[in-house]
C-alpha cells in the first residue's frame, strides 16, 4: 500500500475551494437572472464541472493509494472512496449523482437543464464543502 500523496489532494482541495467561493455568489440571485446571462451560466457549468472532476480524482488517488481496486467509473468512486474511509458513506451516496450532472455538461451540452444546474449549485455548495472538511479531516487522521 503507498501512502497517499497529500500535496496532490490538497492542491485539488484548493482548486474546488476556489471554485466553491466562485458560486457562492450565486446564491442570491434568481433563475430568473441565471438564465438570462449565458456568461454566468457558462461559467457556473465550469465550475460543477472542476468540482466534480477534482472530487473524482481524488477518489480515485485515495481508494488506490490505500491498495484497493481503481474504481469501475466515476459515480462509483465516491463509494469506493467511503469504503477506503475518505468520507461518510452518507454523503458518499449524495455526492455520487452529480457525476450524471458533469457527464451531462461535458458530454450533451446542449440537453442541459438550466434549472436543474441552478438547483445543482445550491446542492453543491452545501454537499461540495461537506466533501471537502471531510478530506481534509482524512488527510489530518493520516498525519498528511
Amino acid at each position: 500500500m503507498s501512502p497517499v500523496d497529500p500535496r496532490t489532494i490538497r492542491d485539488k482541495l484548493a482548486r474546488m475551494a476556489k471554485e466553491l467561493d466562485f458560486l457562492a455568489e450565486y446564491r442570491a440571485i434568481t433563475i430568473e437572472a441565471y438564465v438570462a446571462d449565458g456568461r454566468a451560466r457558462r461559467a457556473a457549468e465550469r465550475a460543477l464541472e472542476v468540482i466534480i472532476e477534482a472530487a473524482v480524482d481524488i477518489n480515485q488517488h485515495v481508494v488506490v493509494e490505500r491498495g484497493l481496486p481503481p474504481p469501475g467509473d466515476y459515480r462509483s468512486s465516491f463509494a469506493e472512496a467511503a469504503r477506503a474511509g475518505l468520507m461518510d458513506p452518507s454523503l458518499a451516496a449524495a455526492l455520487a449523482p452529480s457525476v450524471g450532472l458533469r457527464h451531462r455538461l461535458v458530454h450533451e451540452y446542449a440537453a442541459v437543464d438550466d434549472r436543474k444546474v441552478f438547483d445543482a449549485i445550491h446542492e453543491a455548495l452545501r454537499l461540495y464543502a461537506q466533501y471537502v472538511a471531510q478530506v481534509r479531516e482524512f488527510l489530518g487522521q493520516a498525519g498528511a
